[in-house]
């Protein structure tokens, strides 16, 4: 049974992103302690600004995060650092470097969180890995994309692979397949933000395939809501009640920004040298049209987004730029 007075000892991979930032903010203000790993004297005054205890580690060493969960006397772990690639997609990933993160600190984790016999951990995945559904909706029950499809591709193998892991490992745990995740805390949605402000182009796909879309603060509730409840062996899509387009993204972004309509330029009409510098997990994203269900995650966890759409959640972040706090 839910009970959001719960605290807890949590220990946390990718603490100075945005949604680690969120988590550490929301869990300790209820009372919880927050171990946060993180890199650099930037990343640990994130994670004392919001609360929690800055921890500093290689996150594809077991050795490490093992000492660190035991030294944060960690009950729950949660796999955040995952979700510094799922970013907005018109923002070129570095998808080689994902790879190996995704597989080594995924394998890390879960020998470090059985050795510590933690009693829960939360892992966090991607919605896009039920491939093109063509737009049609999707629940948890439907099948992943087919590996062989995208064979060249190792980032998707990886994140597949990463959930496997993660089921058998014989840790309590659960999977959480957010959309793409932005926030004004996010280095890719700055990003995106600055490009607007200086009229640099974006690349969009061409047509009106649907993405899946989550602010980081809702994420953050989300996993905050498994970690009290510990539903063992689910998965839950962690994702706002209304899919929609980059294009749409890019363009309600640029009008409440106040820069009129973004400069936009098809992913089908990149010049040459553009072209080249666009990897192919890249490219998959582009093309990809799926919209996910998040009834379960309503029903088992009593989670809802607390921004139903991206207009909600753009326009929060850009309160919170010009107030200049956290959202």
């Amino acid at each position: 049974m839910e009970n959001n007075e719960t605290t807890m000892n949590v220990f946390i991979t990718g603490g100075s992103d945005a949604v680690g930032r969120e988590v550490t903010r929301q869990l300790t203000s209820k009372g919880s302690r927050v171990t946060a790993l993180t890199t650099g004297s930037d990343g640990a005054q994130d994670v004392r600004q919001n609360g929690g205890i800055a921890a500093f580690g290689d996150p594809q060493r077991a050795g490490e995060l093992r000492s660190l969960m035991h030294a944060a006397e960690a009950d729950v772990v949660m796999h955040l650092g995952t979700q510094a690639y799922n970013t907005v997609p018109m923002r070129t990933t570095h998808w080689d470097e994902a790879t190996d993160h995704i597989a080594h600190s995924t394998t890390a984790f879960l020998e470090a969180a059985k050795a510590k016999g933690v009693k829960f951990a939360v892992y966090t995945s991607y919605a896009f890995l039920y491939g093109d559904t063509h737009g049609e909706w999707v629940d948890e029950t439907a099948p992943r994309l087919k590996p062989s499809r995208y064979s060249s591709q190792s980032a998707l193998r990886a994140a597949l692979a990463a959930e496997d892991a993660v089921l058998s490992s014989g840790v309590p745990a659960c999977i959480l397949r957010p959309g793409f995740v932005y926030g004004a805390h996010g280095d890719a949605h700055i990003a995106f933000r600055d490009a607007l402000r200086h009229g640099k182009p974006l690349v969009v796909n061409d047509g009106h395939q649907y993405a899946n879309w989550i602010y980081a603060g809702d994420l953050a509730s989300a996993a905050i809501r498994a970690a009290q409840q510990q539903p063992n062996g689910e998965i839950f899509n962690i994702a706002d009640d209304h899919p929609a387009s980059p294009a749409e993204f890019v363009d309600y972004f640029a009008a409440a920004f106040g820069v009129g309509k973004a400069a936009r330029l098809p992913s089908s009409r990149l010049p040459g040298f553009a072209a080249r510098n666009v990897n192919a997990m890249q490219r998959i994203l582009w093309d990809m049209s799926l919209r996910v269900k998040n009834d379960k995650a309503k029903a088992q966890l009593g989670w809802s987004p607390r921004y139903p759409s991206y207009r909600e959640g753009i326009e929060q972040a850009l309160l919170a730029w010009r107030a200049g706090v956290e959202s």
